[in-house]
């Protein structure tokens, strides 16, 4: 039996996903999140084994104490992270016509605090949202992906496929699963206890690409762009037709991705300050 070899094995981890993980974990650290990697959602018995996401992260990024000093709102962040090292570029399609209501695609939790509390930030949210789309965000998600795969027939004069990837459809489909259970721990964890404290909850699906992302745009002409930052619609609730989006970030963005993420996330909290003044 063949034994593999000191380089071989350090060849196999630069190809995994490993030590991307790793590093993006650092950079959670780094700016403050605890975060945990290859954490254990719940256990599948259909598949029989437990269902992992590659990093979960959490920080608390504001808290806000109203004019009666009884009540206060809290606003905390998620990020349900996995993460790719992907030979060859994610291809995301330019979005030629999106219907949605943008601030359908953030996915977010209240729990507690007064009755009229919560229906204040519920009614102002979506708003406040779509102020920052807007504002911060010039273009909608795309709709459609596509990877690149070589055929086996070398002979072949055009040997490159864009390809739906089945691989990075089931990571869709996991970001979906892991936002739905982040979003119901958080109310099973919260919902009644501290009543006095208002919790927003934003949960941000995140896939972070060690390899390049690409823009397809086909107006007039197929033209392609390097891009650091795209996000993608996948559906989250079919029975409502809602779905959410998943931030594609490539790893040497990272960093200044989060600190972005967090700046938009505060234009939210002063719109919020503004209306519980």
């Amino acid at each position: 039996m063949d034994k593999i070899s000191n380089d071989e094995i350090i060849s196999a981890l630069n190809r995994s996903g490993y030590l991307l993980e790793n590093r993006i974990l650092k950079l959670f650290i780094k700016n403050s999140f605890y975060a945990e990697s290859s954490h254990a959602l719940f256990f599948n018995p259909e598949e029989n084994k437990y269902r992992e996401i590659d990093i979960l992260a959490t920080k608390q990024l504001h808290t806000m104490f109203l004019e009666d000093k009884f009540n206060s709102v809290a606003i905390n962040i998620h990020f349900v992270v996995e993460c790719i090292n992907n030979p060859q570029p994610l291809g995301l399609f330019e979005n030629l016509g999106d219907m949605d209501e943008p601030s359908s695609d953030w996915i977010y939790e209240i729990t507690n605090g007064t009755p009229e509390l919560r229906e204040n930030i519920s009614l102002k949210i979506h708003s406040l949202i779509d102020f920052v789309e807007r504002t911060r965000i010039k273009a909608p998600p795309s709709r459609q992906y596509c990877g690149f795969s070589k055929k086996k027939d070398t002979n072949n004069k055009e040997p490159w496929m864009a390809t739906h990837s089945d691989d990075f459809h089931k990571t869709l489909l996991k970001l979906v699963e892991a936002t739905k259970h982040k979003k119901e721990e958080i109310n099973r964890l919260w919902d009644g206890r501290r009543p006095q404290i208002c919790r927003l909850d934003f949960i941000i699906p995140t896939v972070v690409l060690q390899g390049n992302i690409i823009s397809v745009f086909q107006r007039d002409e197929l033209k392609i762009k390097d891009e650091l930052f795209q996000r993608l619609k996948t559906p989250y609730e079919e029975i409502y037709n809602r779905n959410m989006s998943v931030d594609i970030v490539q790893e040497n963005y990272f960093e200044q991705y989060l600190i972005t993420k967090q700046e938009w996330i505060t234009d939210i909290i002063n719109c919020i300050i503004e209306i519980l003044r």
